[in-house]
């Protein structure tokens, strides 16, 4: 019955896009890969990839603005725009900013809702000072620098952050030294609204629920297992849930009837019941290091480093279903999906 559903759901979107044709920008799907420094595209209406951008340096993160016209890769000491015109796909401009004691080394990224910024997280050369730039899309250019910490003397790491749904505050997880937290800024006022610790080790990625009401973040108990914390984001009060696993990476369904968020260890991928807290295991296990959802949360994609695969599951909640399985070039860590039509 599902297998039947995921190619009933192949069929009807191959008869939707013969009616209503997709702009250039839709209905694509960006991996990076490391070892082999390339961007790979791939196309979910085709069901295969149809270009491969080689870059200078090796990507590591990517963002990719709403309308889906503009790749952001983030590199060891630069960022890389990139126009996704499959008729001219092309690096635009590359920010070094290493040269820039002030930046540093950029981590993540994120959007304003209507795409017209973009904000970069940074970690300044001397490990003690985190930056937050803002850059207008229509022109490529950074447009402001906002020092979000600056402790002399003691090592400071950003590990990720992401935007509120509104646009309006950033929600920065941090260490310093052998502590992590997280803080909350008004980013028109750069002012901290909260700042709260987090019992966790070696902690990783942040995810928002579909709602905006809560933050969801993992760190490591031990090389097997680890801990999930919830986050209010109204005052930043927590609570830490023992996990089977380490997670890494997060995707949010943004259907707030379906209350879950996917998951990835190093080795399974998991739900998290938001409504509850409960996070379970699917049953899929293998090597992975990224995963995607695509807006209507019909499609998720997960990378396979170790194989240098992704792996396409159709979730028809709460069953899934492996649909398709595309080859990448070496060592993909990290997947964005763009609008689809």
């Amino acid at each position: 019955m599902k297998l039947f559903l995921c190619l009933f759901l192949s069929i009807l979107g191959s008869i939707h896009s013969g009616l209503f044709a997709a702009t250039p920008f839709e209905n694509k799907v960006y991996i990076a890969n490391r070892d082999s420094k390339t961007i790979s595209v791939y196309d979910s209406a085709l069901e295969k990839v149809v270009n491969t951008l080689p870059l200078k340096k090796a990507p590591e993160k990517l963002g990719l603005t709403p309308n889906g016209k503009s790749l952001f890769v983030l590199n060891d000491y630069s960022v890389s725009i990139i126009s996704t015109d499959p008729k001219a796909m092309k690096v635009l401009k590359t920010i070094d900013t290493f040269k820039n004691s002030r930046i540093g080394r950029p981590i993540a990224i994120a959007f304003s809702l209507d795409g017209s910024a973009a904000y970069i997280l940074c970690n300044q050369n001397q490990d003690t000072k985190v930056e937050l730039l803002l850059l207008n899309t229509s022109t490529n250019e950074i447009t402001n620098s906002q020092t979000i910490f600056n402790f002399l003397g003691r090592k400071t790491t950003a590990i990720d952050f992401i935007v509120s749904k509104d646009g309006k505050i950033a929600y920065i997880l941090y260490t310093i030294e052998k502590n992590s937290a997280i803080v909350a800024i008004e980013l028109a006022k750069n002012k901290q609204r909260w700042i709260k610790s987090l019992n966790l080790s070696d902690p990783c990625s942040l995810v928002l629920t579909a709602d905006g009401s809560k933050i969801y973040t993992s760190g490591k108990t031990s090389y097997y297992s680890g801990t999930l914390s919830t986050i209010n984001t109204s005052d930043g009060t927590n609570k830490t849930i023992q996990n089977p696993h380490h997670l890494k990476s997060f995707a949010a369904n943004l259907n707030q009837k379906i209350a879950t968020i996917y998951a990835n260890s190093a080795s399974t991928i998991s739900i998290i019941d938001t409504s509850s807290n409960q996070c379970n295991k699917t049953g899929i296990k293998g090597v992975f290091s990224a995963i995607a959802l695509n807006k209507e949360g019909s499609k998720l994609y997960v990378a396979n480093p170790k194989e240098s695969k992704v792996f396409v599951y159709m979730i028809d909640f709460p069953y899934m279903e492996l649909f398709s399985t595309f080859s990448v070039d070496e060592n993909p860590v990290d997947i964005v999906v763009g609008p689809e039509m």
